[in-house]
């Protein structure tokens, strides 16, 4: 594993402004953990929650919700960043907003979610997000 250009930038940016960030990912639970933390980056995150650790997985909203709750976050306030269809689907379950990464998995399916956006490059990506929350 390694990390996209501008991607651990935008997580100091992104922390800093106050956002509350977490891993929600279908991987098991130990792997996620030690991927991050391969990575450092788990200093950036309130919460890792992998699909066995969860009590269900993407695309089912429930996941991300429960990552959303095991972080202290609130859903009311909260944004899905994914880079999957499965992302996608599960942003779109949890009524969540969703910023698209295509540089990951894939194509978007072009689901109804409460807000959209795409980004190109991380670098992109805090204005995105700041755009949604004014938005959303």
């Amino acid at each position: 594993s390694h990390l996209y250009e501008g991607a651990s930038d935008s997580l100091v940016a992104l922390k800093a402004s106050g956002a509350t960030l977490a891993v929600c990912t279908n991987k098991a639970q130990r792997l996620a953990e030690e991927v991050i933390k391969g990575l450092g980056l788990n200093s950036h995150f309130a919460a890792i929650l992998g699909g066995d650790a969860a009590t269900a997985q993407k695309p089912d909203g429930r996941h991300i919700l429960e990552t959303i709750a095991f972080a202290g976050g609130d859903p009311g306030r909260a944004i899905m960043i994914g880079d999957s269809q499965t992302d996608e689907r599960a942003a779109s379950n949890a009524r969540l907003p969703f910023v698209f990464v295509p540089f990951g998995y894939g194509d978007r399916l072009g689901l109804d979610v409460p807000a959209f956006r795409e980004v190109g490059h991380w670098r992109e990506m805090y204005a995105a997000l700041r755009d949604l929350t004014t938005e959303y």
